[in-house]
């Protein structure tokens, strides 16, 4: 399906490629971290949480530099969702040959891997926990799949291959259910400028605006939401004169940063009681752990699964159904 040469990530089935031949790095900051004003505003994110809209995961590096930029840009505390929805997900071989091209994204790349190689043959929501960025992977038709995504997003990646070698994942359909999952104030960025995805995203109810593309590319679009405070349009940087070399990216502090998956820094001030300390009340503990929150666990064993859950064995009573849950 992927073929590389001389730089180029090449998709056969599409005839298009992955990203920019000449800085694929560089074209996503200035694309979908810039296009989406995403240095400010995740500085500005302090306890809450900032979600992600993608179309198109293909390699994962939009989202391994959305995850840099967070980790480096937002308060210890604050934490990330990455939504993405992907149709062809690259094998791992594939996807550790297109990631070779930026030996920068090695360690990032390597944990990737080995979090997506346990789900690509399963189609459906796969929750990938990476500390305080969390990703959300749906594979599937992204016509289909959003459908079972009822959250909502404070920016989009619309980055799926062109319109004219993939239409379906530009039709107006999915772009109305792009907006519909949009919170207020949410942004949009696309490196396609083709008139029929900006009437699209236009009737669908974003404000569209052409600007310059990467590089030599002459145009691409970014969008917000009409219910946009004003004030949050304040300081949202030109994209003239932005860098188009990755070696002029500038991520504040990333070199002080760990990349791996445990990179929970701070704890937020939320507190949770976990009454029981069974196999449920342990994943539970855990889970909340791992977003930050602290656990008080009780029960009323002085040692953990001292019940039940303490069986060296378990067997599983299963009532498959026909309709998916």
């Amino acid at each position: 399906m992927i073929e590389i040469q001389d730089g180029r990530v090449f998709n056969r089935e599409y005839q298009d490629i992955y990203f920019s031949q000449s800085d694929g790095m560089a074209e996503v900051d200035y694309v979908f971290l810039r296009g989406n004003d995403l240095y400010r505003r995740f500085a500005e994110v302090a306890d809450g949480r900032f979600t992600i809209g993608e179309l198109g995961f293909g390699t994962g590096l939009n989202f391994l530099l959305a995850r840099r930029l967070f980790l480096s840009a937002a308060p210890p505390t604050a934490r990330l969702d990455f939504v993405s929805f992907e149709k062809h997900l690259p094998s791992p071989a594939q996807s550790r040959r297109s990631l070779s091209l930026f030996p920068e994204l090695r360690e990032e790349g390597n944990l990737l891997r080995k979090k997506l190689r346990a789900i690509i043959q399963y189609e459906g929501c796969h929750s990938l926990d990476f500390g305080r960025v969390r990703l959300l992977l749906y594979l599937g038709d992204a016509r289909k799949c959003i459908q079972d995504f009822d959250g909502k997003c404070d920016a989009w990646f619309l980055d799926g291959f062109a319109p004219a070698r993939n239409p379906q994942m530009w039709e107006p359909a999915l772009m109305a259910s792009i907006r519909q999952r949009c919170n207020a104030g949410a942004t949009m960025a696309s490196f396609t400028a083709a008139g029929a995805v900006r009437r699209s995203l236009e009737e669908a109810g974003f404000r569209v605006e052409r600007i310059k593309g990467f590089g030599s590319k002459k145009h691409m679009i970014r969008g917000h939401c009409p219910e946009e405070d004003t004030e949050s349009q304040q300081g949202i940087v030109p994209l003239d004169d932005i860098p188009t070399s990755s070696a002029k990216l500038d991520f504040p502090g990333h070199s002080q940063r760990k990349v791996g998956e445990d990179d929970l820094e701070a704890r937020r001030e939320d507190s949770v009681r976990v009454v029981g300390a069974g196999l449920a009340g342990l994943a539970t503990a855990y889970a909340l752990t791992r977003r930050g929150i602290a656990v008080e666990l009780i029960d009323r064993s002085d040692r953990i699964a001292s019940g039940a859950s303490g069986n060296l064995a378990g067997m599983a009573s299963i009532a498959f159904t026909a309709e998916p849950t």
